[in-house]
């Protein structure tokens, strides 16, 4: 039940820089229930389920800030002066869909549909491709739900601007930095037309 916003931009020295904005939870704990900051869904104490490859891959530890930095939009090619060495075919930039999204969509439709166990299989292809340990394989086993592969598109998604299209389809709760709950409504999501526009439609 948190806002997460990102904006990418590049500057031309290797980075992609991002500005994002996000709500923690009320305890000042990010974690991966309450907020959608960089790494908070990493951050809940035995959220991590087997050996998640997206937190090797995205981050890494700031021993100055004592904390993780995200990665993910860094194209450390570039930033390292060595494109020589860039693996051939690999698609610069950030994707506008792939793969892993196809399974969160197709998973979440089963799901819907009251097909259960074909969501389960989707939703445990993704997460074993991820180095997770799919949901009935846990101790105890766990149920396959919508909130589930929210929690798993926010880890997935991080830093990409996803979240709060997300959040605005699925019309969730928003949970700010005071602690209050921020219920889902269009003055939230939805962004009004400017009185020039009706003018000009004249």
């Amino acid at each position: 039940m948190s806002l997460f916003l990102c904006y990418v931009f590049h500057d031309g020295d290797g980075f992609r820089r991002c500005c994002c904005f996000f709500f923690q939870g009320k305890d000042g704990i990010r974690d991966g229930q309450e907020s959608r900051g960089p790494g908070d869904g990493y951050k809940r104490k035995g959220e991590r389920t087997g050996n998640d490859y997206r937190w090797s891959a995205w981050y890494t530890y700031n021993d100055v800030a004592k904390d993780w930095k995200l990665d993910k939009l860094t194209d450390s090619y570039v930033l390292n002066n060595n494109e020589y060495s860039r693996p051939a075919g690999q698609i610069r930039g950030i994707n506008m869909i792939r793969l892993s999204e196809m399974y969160y969509i197709a998973a979440e439709c089963a799901l819907k549909l009251g097909h259960y166990d074909q969501a389960l299989d989707y939703f445990n292809e993704l997460l074993e491709s991820r180095g997770l340990v799919a949901l009935d394989e846990r101790t105890p086993a766990e149920t396959l739900t919508i909130d589930k592969i929210t929690d798993d598109r926010y880890k997935e998604f991080v830093g990409e601007g996803q979240s709060f299209y997300h959040m605005k389809r699925l019309n969730l709760d928003i949970l700010n930095v005071e602690g209050k709950i921020i219920p889902a409504d269009k003055k939230v999501y939805v962004v009004d037309i400017p009185s020039q526009e009706f003018e000009f439609r004249r």
